[in-house]
């Protein structure tokens, strides 16, 4: 249980983490990055004159599926304790 414990920890720290440094991608409708890559500037081009895509950036996708995998292995690694206790 206590492995389990640490387990969830960890995977709370890497969270957070990451949370504080993609955090602000997400909020930012492409105006947020001082060194915007090309294609961000490419695909606004594109849509000028056109309603906004409602399509998230990609890095606010790949946040969200890293959270989400995040939030699995919590459930998990809290899981584990339970677990160990039925058994035994």
């Amino acid at each position: 249980q206590a492995e389990a414990t640490t387990l969830s920890k960890n995977f709370s720290d890497i969270k957070k983490e990451l949370n504080a440094k993609l955090g602000n991608f997400n909020n930012n409708n492409n105006n947020g990055l001082k060194n915007e890559p090309i294609y961000a500037k490419v695909n606004k081009k594109k849509t000028q004159g056109q309603t906004a895509s409602l399509e998230e950036p990609i890095y606010a996708q790949v946040a969200k599926k890293v959270n989400a995998k995040i939030d699995r292995l919590n459930q998990i690694a809290s899981g584990l304790g339970g677990v160990g206790q039925a058994a035994g």
